[in-house]
């Protein structure tokens, strides 16, 4: 023993290390799974970031190059000109503070050759459009006479150590410039930064475009000679870029994506931009702590262009990894993927375990039953045994194994088998224990079989069969098993060794008719409509079909008389089923070839007695009176068993409700023949159970097509059913007995 016990444990201390060994695996791929997965997502949010700033920028500049091209457009609207006192109203529009918060100055430079130098100085000192005053100080600068002056004339604010500048007379590359774009007509932008001092110190930079005088109608001339004769000066802008960068990325400052802008030593963006040395830095909002991480791994980087006109800025985004990152997430993930797998391996050994027990515990079961001296089965609603035990195996000339799993007809002949069959699915379709002696394999045995069934109805049978031989048989009237109905006397043996193919689409009427049939020894096989009777006719032989006569599909008259043109079912008896005793449908039988006629509900010796007398067995016999209840009826319908009285007569009172629910609502859209149809089923129901006022006044209903009339009986038989539910209890019992097997 404690060799068998240090041996398990070895065992489970192995089965336990190989899980904790799949359990980090499993979580150490999880977790490089999920750090692929933040990796990936880090990048992707980086770049959008990065993409969505650049787009911010591109919008930030041609922003402010359309002021100027607005400026532009003010004067050549006035043919070329335009006061101080429109320039000022104009830029006071454009609402800078709010718009262009980035501007600091807007200006007009008056194109001014020598000759008219003193004649424009003293029009600019007597202006006094904007300010009482004028400008009595005015002067160009520097002084000095040239061959033309280009003169920062208008400022927005007025600045004046501007006002009076000579753009020309500085640089040669800014004349070279004012000249180019004089000639071209297109837009200049400075290519370096301007350090400007105040109010604190930042870079600043412009853009300029020329002014041309235009003609009412006319447009700016197409050749350079004539733009310079056109030209009467240029309008500009000069902007803080570090305003421009804030505005533009409002929330840069927040964003773990930071922003470093460069003007490019060329304008030439082809190919994956970066920084070098040549570059100009005109923005940085990374800070020391970044720039430290150049070239690291835990650092994103990427450039991206932005054009200022014809020069290129270089937009460089970078930020740590870790601030775009989920730190926690891979981690969390590869313990959760250990933990599940920990779990899994867990409740795999537990399945393994719980089936070595039942494993175990079933081969005792099989063992114990195999010694048992009874044929065991259990078959399901398919008709395939699911077990079988070594008596039954023996009976069926198989071992086990070959039995479990195959149907009934692969194993036995088909009629035996349908034969038993039968019988089992009268068990599952009311749920109710039977016990009675069948021949199996030629051999008489007693049979017991129970539905059974993990649901709310059963889903297959168990039996349980000894010889017949093995004991005395029970007496007659008692049963073999609780509630098994006994023969009763007035018919027992009337129909021994008849095949009754009984073909009826209602269910309880099916039920009814077969049990009175076997309680008189015949042998039932049960259809729901006429193509399967002829179906069931072509597979096997009946001395007799008791046929329905209203069913859905193929009804009672075209099956009978495609039984009558088959020459091997020529001299088959045929009875008619039917719930309307009208002689005219009575004749319609006789002219489709039916050998007999029986009304629904039939009294049991009506029934047994018509289909005695059609095979040539015996009389007929008198159907019951009607009333209120008629408990004769309802007592010859069911062997006077108290228990299946109070079962079907209860199945009744809610078939009624369910049929007047279905009548109200019938009747309320004005469907006559919908109501008389359900009527016409109620009737066959009330006539089974005894209710025969309640079946008469149905067949009254089914008669009628007047909408008023057919109100007036369904609210008779609602009177009817509320005395019928309280004579049932009383003659019954209550209801808490109605549904018990």
């Amino acid at each position: 023993m404690a060799d068998i016990a240090s041996r398990n444990t070895g065992l489970g201390a192995a089965f336990w290390a190989g899980g904790c060994v799949l359990a980090v695996a499993v979580g150490t791929g999880v977790y490089l799974g999920a750090a692929h997965a933040v990796d990936l997502a880090a990048r992707a949010r980086f770049d959008h970031l990065a993409r969505t700033g650049t787009l911010q920028l591109d919008g930030a500049v041609r922003a402010y190059a359309d002021v100027v091209r607005g400026l532009a457009g003010l004067f050549e609207a006035n043919g070329g000109t335009a006061t101080r006192l429109q320039f000022h109203r104009y830029v006071e529009a454009l609402g800078v503070a709010e718009h262009y918060p980035a501007l600091e100055s807007v200006n007009f430079a008056a194109y001014v050759e020598d000759g008219a130098r003193d004649a424009f100085v003293a029009a600019v000192r007597a202006d006094r459009s904007l300010d009482p005053a004028g400008y009595p100080d005015f002067a160009i600068r520097p002084a000095g006479h040239r061959p033309s002056h280009t003169v920062l004339t208008y400022l927005e604010p007025l600045l004046p150590e501007k006002f009076g500048v000579d753009l020309t007379a500085g640089a040669p590359v800014v004349a070279q410039t004012m000249a180019r774009t004089r000639d071209s007509g297109g837009m200049a932008a400075s290519g370096k930064p301007v350090v400007v001092e105040r109010p604190v110190r930042h870079l600043g930079m412009g853009l300029r475009a020329p002014v041309y005088r235009i003609s009412a109608g006319g447009t700016v001339p197409l050749d350079v000679e004539g733009r310079r004769a056109a030209y009467v000066g240029s309008v500009g802008i000069g902007f803080s870029v570090p305003a421009l960068v804030r505005g533009a990325v409002p929330d840069a400052g927040a964003r773990p994506v930071a922003l470093q802008l460069y003007a490019a030593a060329s304008a030439d963006a082809a190919g994956p931009l970066s920084v070098n040395g040549a570059d100009s830095q005109l923005y940085d909002g990374a800070g020391p702590a970044l720039a430290a991480l150049a070239g690291g791994d835990d650092l994103l980087e990427t450039v991206l262009p932005v054009r200022f006109d014809d020069n290129l800025w270089k937009a460089r985004f970078v930020a740590r990894r870790a601030d775009l990152e989920n730190g926690m997430l891979p981690w969390l993930a590869g313990a959760a993927g250990f933990g599940a797998t920990l779990l899994a391996w867990a409740f795999a050994v537990r399945l393994m375990r719980a089936r070595r027990a039942a494993e175990a515990r079933s081969g005792l079961l099989d063992l114990v039953l195999d010694h048992v001296d009874a044929a065991i089965w259990l078959q399901d609603r398919d008709r395939r045994y699911r077990y079988v035990n070594a008596k039954m195996a023996a009976l069926c000339g198989l071992p086990a194994a070959q039995v479990v799993g195959r149907r009934d007809r692969d194993v036995w002949p088909a009629a035996q088998a349908d034969a038993l069959w039968e019988s089992d699915r009268a068990v599952l379709a009311l749920g109710e224990k039977r016990a009675a002696q069948d021949t199996v394999a030629g051999r008489p045995l007693w049979r017991v079989t129970v539905p059974v069934g993990a649901g709310v109805e059963p889903d297959a049978v168990l039996c349980v069969a000894t010889d017949a031989d093995d004991g005395p048989a029970p007496r007659a009237g008692t049963p073999a098993w609780p509630e098994t109905r006994a023969p009763r006397p007035h018919a027992a043996g009337a129909l021994d060794g008849v095949t009754v193919l009984l073909v009826e689409d209602d269910a309880f009427h099916q039920l009814v008719a077969r049990e009175l049939l076997e309680d008189a020894g015949a042998q039932v096989v049960g259809v729901d409509d006429g193509a399967d009777a002829l179906a069931r006719l072509a597979q096997q032989r009946v001395d007799c079909v008791l046929m329905d006569l209203h069913m859905p599909d193929m009804d009672g008259y075209e099956a009978t008389r495609r039984i009558r043109l088959d020459p091997g079912l020529a001299g088959l008896k045929v009875i008619a089923l039917t719930a309307n005793g009208a002689s005219d449908e009575e004749a319609r039988c006789v002219a489709a070839g039916m050998d007999g006629f029986v009304a629904k509900p039939a009294a049991p010796d009506a029934l047994v007695a018509t289909v005695a007398r059609v095979l040539g067995r015996g009389g007929a016999a008198d159907e019951p009176a009607g009333t209120l209840l008629d408990m004769r009826v309802l007592s010859d319908a069911f062997g006077g068993q108290p228990e299946r009285m109070r079962k079907f007569a209860f199945l009744f009172l809610d078939a009624a409700r369910d049929g007047l629910r279905e009548i109200d609502r019938a009747l309320a859209a004005h469907d006559v023949a919908r109501a008389a149809a359900v009527a016409h089923r109620l009737k066959s129901a009330a006539r089974t159970v005894g209710a025969l006022a309640f079946g008469d006044v149905c067949a009254d209903l089914e008669r009628l097509d007047a909408p008023d009339a057919a109100r007036a009986l369904a609210a008779r038989l609602h009177g009817l059913l509320a005395r019928l539910e309280h004579h049932i209890a009383a003659e019954l019992g209550a209801r808490r007995q109605d549904h018990k097997a």
